[in-house]
């Protein structure tokens, strides 16, 4: 998903396949370091929208599990 929506961003602007992974790793990226600024924003900004939707699902996956816990039976265990 990050690495589709980073080469959407970025399409046609000459990066490789492992120039792309690096920057979504977070390792010593060429393009979180190029000199060109629209580049870095156009980078950022990809990653933060793949960053925003990964938090979406983990709030909504603790939600569910908050309210399904809330709807259990409650038995005593017998020992």
């Amino acid at each position: 998903m990050g690495f589709i929506k980073l080469g959407d961003a970025l399409a046609r602007r000459g990066f490789s396949t492992k120039e792309l992974r690096g920057a979504l790793a977070g390792a010593k990226s060429t393009i979180l370091a190029s000199n060109n600024p629209n580049v870095q924003k156009l980078a950022i900004n990809a990653i933060i929208d793949t960053i925003s939707v990964i938090w979406i699902l983990v709030i909504v996956a603790s939600a569910v599990s908050i309210v399904s816990s809330a709807l259990i039976k409650r038995e005593k265990l017998a020992l």
